[in-house]
């Protein structure tokens, strides 16, 4: 909520359902950490696909 907050419209938080973790690890905080399941069609995959491609179109 604070970076909803700080950063208004330039703020898109991806938030994805607790079962699209890997289910034998803590509770989900980030699909760039260990809770990422790096296979096509995970909605963590889709996640991490659509941060690199908004870093890449920003970073150039």
């Amino acid at each position: 909520e604070t970076l909803r907050r700080e950063l208004g419209d330039a703020f898109e938080g991806i938030e994805l359902p607790a079962a699209s973790a890997k289910p034998q690890l803590e509770p989900p905080h980030s699909v760039l950490t260990i809770n990422l399941i790096d296979r096509e069609g995970e909605t963590t995959h889709e996640a991490v696909e659509r941060i690199l491609s908004f870093l890449s179109e920003r970073l150039r």
